[in-house]
């Protein structure tokens, strides 16, 4: 598999080069030019050497994405390979305060994104998955993420954006929540908010529009350690959202992870709007929520629910559990 020009990330290896110190650096002759008087001819032409000398030193420097779309790979074996392929990219770039690494389709060509900032949230209008706690099994609580309810106590259904409003459609009261990066380096945004003055469905938990049950959430999302012919199996998973509805997409089990990524299989797996929707199989395994999307790209970052879940515990005391 050739990755060398087909790899895409959102800075260049030239750009981690210090220009201070690099005299053969277009911004060292640039700086010289307001120290010294030099010939402006004899400064471009020397510019223009260098830039030839460094695209023949780095023939794999990366892209920069811009508004190029990042859309689905549809040949899992492909998609398995870029996976593969990714390890090998985060060991190289392990000095680099890289995001994520992922792979899709970018101008007609498989390739590999690597990101350098976190997801940016969306609004959330739709309450996702029912729990209760161990302690107090006479309450219910809806999971969502943190940032849709962020500067609130309340959580209406249907939401703002859909002509919501207050007192009419309160349906739930944040008790919950965190947002941001845990002692193990894995970034969270989850609220669980204490159902009021609904009826609950039986048996709950069945997202709208599908026949599926949520009846157990994964422990982990964990590839067998065992495998040692590096082969990478992919689950279907699926959400059902606001704005995008019921959407499907491959999730790859390459490695423990603390963040889900899904593709879209056609189209995007979900969008602003989406945030807080419980993602899962079609056997009833809740994955997580869906926590946002990255610009230019149908590629959802997904909280796995495990992470959640425990992540809660340690906070409140509280063990949440299906419904």
């Amino acid at each position: 598999l050739q990755i060398g020009l087909d790899i895409q990330q959102v800075f260049s290896e030239l750009a981690l080069i210090n220009p201070e110190n690099n005299e053969k650096s277009t911004s060292f002759f640039k700086k010289r030019e307001t120290d010294e008087t030099i010939n402006e001819m004899e400064i471009d032409e020397e510019i223009n050497r260098l830039k030839i000398v460094e695209n023949k030193k780095t023939p794999h420097v990366a892209e920069q994405l811009g508004d190029r779309k990042v859309l689905s790979i549809e040949d899992i074996k492909i998609l398995s390979e870029l996976e593969y392929v990714s390890d090998f990219f985060w060991d190289k770039y392990k000095e680099t305060p890289l995001s994520c690494v992922s792979s899709g389709m970018v101008d007609e060509k498989a390739v590999l994104v690597a990101l350098v900032c976190l997801p940016k949230g969306t609004q959330v209008n739709l309450p996702g998955p029912v729990f209760k706690t161990e302690q107090d099994e006479n309450k219910r609580y809806i999971l969502t993420v943190e940032h849709g309810v962020r500067n609130s106590n309340l959580v209406i259904q249907p939401g703002s954006s859909d002509q919501g409003m207050t007192p009419r459609d309160n349906c739930a009261e944040v008790m919950y929540t965190f947002y941001g990066v845990d002692e193990e380096g894995r970034f969270l945004d989850y609220a669980f908010c204490e159902i009021n003055k609904r009826e609950i469905s039986i048996p709950s938990n069945i997202p709208f529009g599908t026949e599926v049950i949520i009846k157990e959430h994964k422990q982990s999302v964990e590839n067998d350690p065992n495998n040692q012919k590096k082969k990478l199996d992919f689950i279907k998973v699926e959400k059902v959202g606001r704005t995008t509805f019921h959407t499907h997409g491959p999730k790859s089990l390459s490695r423990e992870a603390s963040a889900l990524f899904v593709y879209g299989n056609s189209g995007n797996f979900g969008t602003y709007g989406d945030s807080g929707s419980p993602v899962f199989d079609n056997i009833g395994r809740l994955w997580g929520i869906f926590q946002g999307v990255y610009p230019n790209s149908n590629q959802a970052f997904v909280i796995p629910i495990h992470v959640i879940l425990d992540h809660a515990e340690a906070r409140t005391g509280k063990r949440f559990i299906l419904v």
